[in-house]
């Protein structure tokens, strides 16, 4: 009886686990040699049935048609050249709005007339990695600090740039990466610090959350979802999750031990029906978190997304996963069933 009782048991568990596991089919969109080098895009936006890629160290902007899966670009070589150019896009008003990471100005994309032009900011932000990520609320856009001294704030109605000082906070050098927009609050994912950031946008006031002893070491999280009023922080270095309770603001961590290791594990983290699905940097696998069960599963396509920093970031697109060329001379296509 006890034994019928056991199989009985492991045969739910298994179908369970295949009810967990990801059916998918993974293939790839050549660059056709129009892109090259490493570190070409990071991540994207998708408007009316294309991605615009975000140009990280490429000359380009990369844009896929999903209509036909046509790669092309649009060359900003006589504006910016060198690495590290942005670091996010965000579009707002058939406007596509880059986010300067090295570069000293706004980049800004007209998708009517496909004319870039720029918001220079060398008078009121300088130096290098500047900031780690964007966010918009309304009409304006708020630039998430990682070597500046401020938070940014974009008025895209007046092309108008402001600041919200950070003084009285230790937030550490390479302060936060993506930040992410919860009611009436704008949320910074610590970095380099050992805070999570928190701006109040009614009364434009920034606070800071500790992560107490739970994390240490640079390079912590890097961006943040959001599930049943938490927020997952997407593992960089650490090798843990991060949780915080926007309610409580009571901060956890879920440990990754004998699931993945070592640095630079993901580039962002996409939430779909109360998974998380951890998108690899050099981690090589996608991790899989299912939040309700608390069970983690590794998730290995195949093809170029097992390789060392092929891709940097994803851009969600109904039952498709579109990865952004880092290493790779390809756009990565995950289709979930």
């Amino acid at each position: 009886m006890l034994e019928s009782q056991t199989l009985a048991l492991h045969h739910q568990a298994q179908i369970d686990r295949q009810k967990t596991l990801i059916y998918s089919k993974f293939q790839t969109i050549s660059l056709h040699n129009q892109v090259s080098g490493l570190r070409k895009f990071h991540s994207g936006v998708y408007i009316d049935q294309k991605i615009f890629f975000t140009p990280k160290c490429a000359d380009h902007i990369g844009i896929l048609d999903l209509e036909g899966y046509k790669f092309s670009t649009i060359n900003i070589n006589n504006y910016i050249c060198g690495e590290y150019k942005f670091c996010a896009s965000i579009v707002v008003n058939n406007q596509i709005y880059f986010i300067p990471n090295f570069a000293n100005f706004i980049g800004v994309l007209d998708l009517s007339t496909r004319i870039f032009s720029i918001n220079n900011l060398s008078d009121k932000v300088r130096g290098e990695n500047k900031y780690g990520g964007a966010v918009c609320v309304k009409h304006n856009i708020y630039f998430s600090p990682s070597c500046a001294e401020d938070i940014g704030v974009f008025d895209t109605r007046s092309n108008s740039f402001t600041t919200v000082s950070l003084a009285g906070h230790s937030c550490g050098r390479i302060k936060f990466s993506e930040p992410i927009h919860v009611e009436n609050k704008i949320y910074f994912t610590p970095y380099g610090g050992n805070v999570i950031g928190v701006l109040d946008l009614k009364y434009n006031k920034f606070s800071t959350i500790s992560l107490g002893n739970r994390v240490s070491g640079k390079g912590k999280f890097n961006g943040a979802v959001l599930v049943n009023r938490k927020l997952y922080f997407t593992p960089r270095n650490v090798d843990v999750i991060g949780v915080l309770d926007i309610d409580t603001h009571v901060f956890s961590t879920i440990g990754l031990l004998g699931i993945v290791s070592g640095d630079y594990k993901f580039s962002e983290a996409v939430a779909i029906k109360k998974r998380l699905f951890f998108i690899p940097y050099k981690s090589g696998v996608i991790v899989v978190y299912d939040i309700e069960n608390n069970r983690f599963d590794q998730f290995t396509p195949g093809g170029e997304i097992n390789g060392y920093m092929n891709f940097d970031g994803c851009i969600k697109v109904g039952k498709e996963l579109y990865f952004a060329p880092c290493k790779a001379n390809c756009v990565g296509v995950l289709t979930l069933y």
